[in-house]
């Protein structure tokens, strides 16, 4: 005898209601398999609930519910990248004591290191291990600015680079090769960059100066590519490649930014009101929409947006900025209540933090801006029309307008 599977749970359903509580009329045209047949049409194009987009999500969030825990459907909260938080190294503590210019730091999760910029020197050491001994390079005579980390194209460097830390000092723009050594490996067999020790190996070739620019912020795509932000509010790339070519250096600082500008005298963009502005603050790079997304100093703080293609190899184009952020911010959909007073409370509601959302959790949302107090401020880069989200397009915007969508506390 053939062993019988479970009927589904709409047909179990279907057999204990009466058929007046489905609307439906009971008769010879009524079947079990037409019901069937919709049953799994309706499976198969309804997304499941885990699958909300975060827009729809923000939006069915009453105010009250704000600070409850995430409900289902809700993207994942914080990741820890380190099991436990361990200490500044006695190495860097002690480098930090004597700092007489500037002093940054950052993480790499790429690499699963930590650093820190003290004077002219660099330090790397892992943060999810306790007591590991930081790699110091001290190889630049000025203070560093500015420091990034590249995976760089195939081809470029030797096959035991398997990233770069590009490192930006008041006078020059140098790479610097990173060599992961796995511990305990005979012959000195390569690893992965984030296991065991690494090594840092100067380029020499790779050094550009930077031309009375300082450079503020450096970020780069997926595909290889750095930028850079200038001090002078211009954004700039450094390319480069294995060999010199014609009318091309192996390394070169290229500016995206004011082209026409470079063609006049140094001394007439600032006469003529032509300079870039306040510093570009921070970039960050959407390697999935090929965008890459600017913040310019300013005192309404300004928000811009370039086009890298569709590839995200083409020159970088602005193809969208929003002036005032505070403003946009108070205009979005719940920011009336969330930015009462912009002009009043610029200090708390600076922007602090940039990040691309990703396609897998809106499509809709594009940008998430963090101010320094905890308000975040979703931003759209298409220009969609006011009752698809429900809210006015933000005011400073221009082309494809980079549009707030919410504002939450």
């Amino acid at each position: 005898m053939a062993a019988t599977s479970d009927p589904p749970p709409w047909q179990n359903d279907l057999q204990r209601a009466e058929p007046r509580s489905l609307g439906v009329v009971a008769g010879p045209k009524f079947s079990l398999d037409a019901l069937g047949e919709a049953y799994r049409h309706i499976k198969q194009v309804a997304p499941p609930r885990g699958d909300c987009d975060l827009y729809d999500l923000l939006s069915s969030t009453r105010r009250e519910e704000t600070y409850q825990p995430y409900f289902a459907g809700w993207p994942g909260l914080l990741r820890p990248l380190s099991p436990a938080l361990f200490d500044l190294p006695a190495m860097v503590q002690e480098k930090y004591r004597t700092c007489q210019t500037m002093c940054f730091c950052g993480l790499f999760p790429q690499i699963k290191r930590a650093w820190a910029s003290i004077d002219n020197s660099l330090f790397l050491w892992r943060y999810d291990k306790s007591g590991d001994i930081p790699v110091e390079y001290c190889g630049e005579e000025q203070a560093i600015c500015a420091v990034g980390l590249v995976k760089p194209r195939a081809g470029v460097f030797l096959e035991a680079i398997q990233h770069a830390i590009v490192l930006c000092t008041t006078t020059e723009i140098v790479m610097l090769g990173v060599c992961p050594t796995r511990r305990g490996g005979s012959g000195g067999a390569r690893g992965a960059a984030s296991d065991g020790e690494l090594t840092l190996q100067p380029l020499p070739l790779y050094a550009v100066p930077s031309d009375n620019v300082v450079m503020t912020c450096v970020a780069s795509s997926a595909r290889g590519r750095v930028f850079l932000g200038g001090s002078d509010g211009h954004l700039y790339e450094l390319q480069y490649a294995a060999t010199d070519s014609w009318g091309r250096k192996r390394c070169q600082k290229v500016r995206l930014t004011g082209r026409l500008q470079q063609l006049l005298p140094s001394f007439l963009p600032s006469m003529l009101g032509l300079g870039g502005g306040g510093a570009v603050e921070r970039l960050v790079v959407d390697d999935e929409r090929c965008v890459l997304y600017a913040l310019v100093a300013g005192g309404s703080g300004c928000l811009q947006v370039f086009d890298l293609g569709a590839g995200g190899a083409d020159p970088a184009k602005k193809v969208a900025e929003c002036s005032d952020f505070y403003a946009a911010a108070a205009g979005a959909s719940g920011g009336r209540d969330t930015f009462r007073n912009p002009a009043g409370e610029k200090k708390s509601a600076a922007i602090k933090h940039l990040a691309p959302i990703s396609m897998a959790e809106s499509t809709k949302l594009h940008l998430l801006v963090v101010a320094a107090d905890g308000r975040r401020v979703f931003f759209t880069t298409h220009h969609l029309r006011a009752a698809y989200y429900g809210y006015g397009s933000g005011g400073g915007s221009s082309g494809s307008a980079d549009d707030p969508a919410k504002a939450r506390p």
